[in-house]
């Protein structure tokens, strides 16, 4: 009779439904998602920290773990009670005016805060994502060729100083390359120079779009990450 014992690394398996994490899932928008996800036979775990979503706008159905995505122990014990299968994440901050006033605070959580989240992802084998997107990244077209809004339109657009309104970088208030250079500073002193966080001059150059420091997790996804750890 042959024997079934393999030295060989188990591999992760998802069952027939999937598993899927909502971040920022007790929001308006992440609830709706929620719903759909749980009424299209997923079953469905909600990361939020309730500091702008509420614990009863998460359908019963769903299990609600109040947490933030920057604490990484707290992550890493989701994954492993749950067996996520993949990520959508409505955690970022979308208020543009507050970035401004608090770049930093946006920076933390939109920027370092998702990197902590992919970190968690690769390191629990999972490795689909979603990731929220806004209007408030692709600047402010004018030519009516230019609508409905498409990613291609910011590709041609590339300022040569940074256009960035005045914001508060603790109790500093600075504009233009001076908030440019802070965000660029602290970007790579938090993220450790790890090569795969790299910006290329095409992603240096996209930064000085006056969209606000919100537009930073759009550069997330161009980033070489998945698979590179």
């Amino acid at each position: 009779m042959k024997s079934n014992t393999n030295n060989s690394k188990p591999q992760t398996t998802h069952s027939a439904s999937p598993t899927i994490l909502v971040t920022g899932g007790a929001g308006y928008i992440g609830s709706i998602t929620v719903k759909a996800l749980i009424d299209s036979g997923s079953k469905v775990i909600v990361v939020d920290n309730l500091e702008n979503g509420y614990a009863e706008a998460v359908p019963k159905q769903a299990k609600l773990e109040i947490g933030d995505v920057g604490d990484r122990e707290f992550l890493d014990q989701v994954f492993k009670k749950y067996s996520i299968t993949a990520v959508i994440d409505f955690a970022a901050y979308l208020i543009v005016g507050e970035s401004m006033n608090e770049p930093r605070k946006y920076l933390i959580n939109n920027v370092l805060n998702f990197i902590n989240l992919l970190d968690v992802m690769l390191e629990n084998n999972c490795n689909l994502i979603i990731k929220s997107s806004t209007a408030s990244v692709y600047g402010n077209p004018s030519s009516k060729e230019d609508f409905p809004l498409k990613e291609s339109y910011i590709e041609n657009f590339k300022p040569a100083t940074s256009a960035l309104l005045s914001g508060f970088w603790h109790d500093e208030e600075l504009s233009g390359d001076s908030l440019y250079d802070r965000i660029i500073s602290e970007y790579y002193e938090k993220t450790g120079c790890r090569p795969e966080f790299e910006l290329d001059d095409s992603d240096l150059s996209k930064l000085k779009i006056p969209t606000s420091i919100y537009g930073l997790t759009k550069l997330l996804r161009r980033l070489r990450y998945v698979g590179n750890k």
